[in-house]
């Protein structure tokens, strides 16, 4: 009879097999090392990109709020349940997200990172009609990113659509 697994071996599996590409097998594993150790955030963190990958928002979002809860000044984890609730079909709560990532951006040193949720936040905004503050974020998108071009398909699509409304 072999002894129960030890959560950091169970982690360590999980991390193993989510960087080999097998989600379910990550899962499981890093579920098993949560009921074991349910104050690690590098589980939740592990477990909520491998549920991404499976398209399971509703439990990406339950990692992430775990994950919010311990660690309120991570920007990634905010950034990240952010994204979650994007694909759950909620853009305002994402955006209160994203916002509260971009407060916290200190640690998101990359211009890509920002670029990203410029561009995620951009399109909530869209989603909600709230055109004006989509604008100023594919232009953020357009600085951070490198991506002008894109920043400027998108500001003049969104800046006829508010011309045609107006008329």
């Amino acid at each position: 009879m072999s002894a129960p697994a030890e959560p950091a071996t169970l982690l360590e599996r999980g991390i193993a097999a989510y960087r080999q590409r097998q989600f379910d097998a990550a899962v499981e594993l890093l579920q098993r090392a949560l009921a074991l150790e349910p104050a690690n955030p590098q589980i939740d963190s592990y477990l909520a990109e491998a549920q991404r990958y499976l398209n399971r928002h509703d439990a990406v979002e339950q990692a992430l709020d775990r994950l919010v809860a311990r660690t309120p000044d991570d920007p990634w984890a905010w950034f990240r349940r952010g994204r979650a609730r994007r694909a759950l079909g909620r853009p305002r709560d994402a955006i209160a997200d994203f916002d509260r990532a971009e407060a916290l951006e200190v640690d998101m040193v990359f211009d890509g990172d920002l670029a990203e949720l410029y561009m995620i936040r951009a399109e909530c905004y869209e989603a909600l009609g709230e055109l004006r503050q989509a604008i100023g974020d594919y232009e953020l998108y357009g600085s951070f990113s490198g991506k002008r071009y894109v920043a400027n398909r998108e500001v003049a699509r969104l800046e006829a659509e508010l011309a045609a409304r107006a008329r």
